[in-house]
């Protein structure tokens, strides 16, 4: 008669222990056997009967730990799954099988579950947990990020058979460089050294928006003209969301944005924005705002990028008042007032009944600073700079004051008439300012700022005068004061200054020859006192003699040392002074 081998089929994670009651009374061990399934798949446990050995039987038996799941008894054709496996598990009958199994069957199911995909923002810290069991000795588990081993928290648990479970866990802080890394944990024990088991998973780092920019002309724009302006936002995952404000007002049309994939896992996000100029968005910022999920969900303000737009339009002139009833010959005073860009605007033309009027209208200066000789000026030349402040536009186009400005702080207001001490400052051009041998402490930022019957200009652009000069004096330091000969000794060669551009070579001398070869700077001289413990130079010979008739006999030795030390003789271990 044939073995038969009846296997249940389950849907699910179980640890099932097999009972078969058998119709005659030979009886076996018991063994166990270990099935590895994956989660939410299936899985087939065998019980297999020698009817030859172990003869008819009356039914099996399927058990969970002490719950029993499944029944099947041949003699009342019956086959039932019970419990947590109703509906999930079928029979199976194979009459070909020739194994001897025993009565008593133990099989135990672990359930593997395949690694999920996570996604953390950055920043955040990321737990990894990984757990190998029922191999015996208990399985050694560690996470590895590429072929390098992540440092983790280990711990294991032992079942009473000597199997067990092994456990690793790592904590890490992710950052950007960690989008799309494959974090591994592998699994291995003497039984599989060779071939240990292993299992990744794959991590989604969310990342706010990297950079943000607006990208247009920097030219002036014709008023009527179309604008069109693109923003691009990278670095970010998800996607952000682009939203375009004129000033402080949303756009009421917004592009929907280009989103792509870039090779960094992370997104680029491109929209374009184009509206017709018009005078009231002179001087206006046109901001892009970008946002994705992770700024909202910390309550981060979202990544801004703006630009100024420089309106060109027609001046809108009103002169007022508008009506006026005077006497003649009385003094009729108008005014003329404009708006325009760019205000280079200087004359308004009024035409009575009788005669036409000239207006010359006045209007600040735009000034900018120029300087000669051109920075860098070197302080050994002493040399003169002048710095000159330039009218670009306005009218008049004269200066009649200047205040000059270092680092931000007023240097020299010109010209300068307040002081009878100072009257060769009031009759000069205050356009210019005459620096006489530039100095080490000229070094800075200058800008200038003028003034015409309009009134005072805003500040020029900022202008460096840079002065190089010579590192000051130098000076030598030992690491220690006492200085023994064989001992190490480290000299440090500084500057009180290290002068601009800052000293970057050195010259050694020892007793006045060059030791390195490197560029002379400004020097300091040092004498060293080495000291010198006692050293033999001309040591005792070990053994010596003379004739005992010999009336004179010396010996010498010869020592080295620093400061003088003194020598003393010694005649079997006593001091001796000859």
């Amino acid at each position: 008669m044939k073995s038969m081998n009846f296997i249940a089929e389950f849907r699910g994670v179980i640890h099932l222990v097999i009972f078969i009651l058998s119709l005659s009374r030979s009886t076996h061990g018991a063994f166990r056997d270990e099935i590895k399934a994956l989660a939410g798949g299936e899985v087939q446990l065998p019980c297999s009967i020698n009817r030859e050995e172990c003869g008819d039987f009356h039914s099996i038996k399927w058990y969970k730990e002490n719950r029993r799941v499944f029944v099947y008894s041949p003699f009342a054709d019956f086959a039932k799954a019970e419990g947590e496996l109703s509906e999930r598990a079928q029979l199976m009958i194979d009459d070909n099988l020739k194994n001897i199994v025993p009565l008593f069957n133990l099989s135990k199911l672990t359930t593997l579950a395949e690694p999920k995909f996570g996604r953390t923002p950055r920043g955040q810290e990321l737990r990894l947990l990984c757990e190998s069991g029922g191999g015996k000795p208990i399985p050694k588990v560690t996470w590895y990020n590429g072929s390098d081993i992540l440092p983790g928290k280990s711990s294991s648990f032992e079942e009473p058979d000597g199997t067990g479970t092994g456990k690793n866990e790592v904590r890490i802080k992710l950052s950007r460089g960690d989008l799309g890394s494959h974090f591994t944990c592998k699994s291995e024990n003497e039984a599989i050294r060779d071939n240990p088991m292993s299992s990744s998973v794959q991590v989604d780092v969310n990342l706010r928006p990297l950079n943000t920019e607006v990208i247009g002309s920097d030219e002036p724009i014709l008023e009527s003209s179309t604008v069109t302006l693109m923003c691009r936002t990278i670095g970010a995952r998800p996607a952000a969301v682009i939203t375009w404000y004129n000033g402080s007002r949303p756009f009421a049309e917004q592009s929907p944005g280009v989103k792509a994939l870039q090779e960094d896992n992370t997104y680029e996000t491109q929209s374009r924005i184009s509206f017709t100029a018009s005078r009231f968005e002179n001087n206006e910022f046109i901001t892009c705002e970008a946002n994705n999920d992770i700024l909202e969900s910390f309550q981060e303000e979202p990544q801004r990028d703006s630009i100024t737009l420089s309106v060109l339009y027609t001046p809108k002139v009103e002169i007022y008042p508008t009506n006026i009833t005077v006497n003649e010959s009385s003094t009729v005073t108008i005014y003329c007032k404009f708006d325009a860009n760019p205000k280079n605007f200087d004359k308004c033309s009024m035409v009575s009944e009788w005669t036409p009027s000239i207006l010359d209208v006045y209007y600040e200066v735009e000034v900018s600073l120029r300087m000669d000789p051109r920075s860098p000026i070197s302080e050994a030349d002493e040399r003169n700079v002048t710095l000159f402040c330039d009218v670009k536009m306005g009218n008049p186009n004269v200066l009649s004051g200047v205040k000059w400005f270092m680092d931000g702080e007023l240097l020299k207001e010109l010209p300068q008439c307040d002081d009878e001490n100072n009257m060769d400052l009031c009759d000069i051009d205050p356009s210019k300012l005459l620096l006489e041998h530039v100095s080490r402490h000229f070094s800075g930022n200058f800008s200038c700022q003028g003034v015409n019957e309009a009134g005072w200009s805003d500040f020029s652009d900022e202008k460096i005068l840079e002065v190089f000069y010579s590192p000051g004096t130098a000076f030598i330091q030992k690491d220690h004061d006492e200085v023994v000969k064989g001992e190490s000794l480290s000299l440090t060669c500084g500057v009180s200054d290290p002068g601009r551009p800052p000293a970057s070579t050195y010259i050694w001398k020892r007793g006045g020859h060059v030791v390195n070869d490197l560029a002379e700077e400004n020097e300091d001289y040092i004498s060293i006192q080495v000291l010198a413990p006692p050293t033999f130079i001309q040591r005792l010979p070990p053994y010596t003699g003379a004739m005992a008739t010999t009336e004179n006999f010396s010996l010498s030795c010869q020592v080295e040392c620093s400061p003088l030390c003194d020598i003393f003789w010694l005649k079997d271990g006593i001091s001796y002074c000859g």
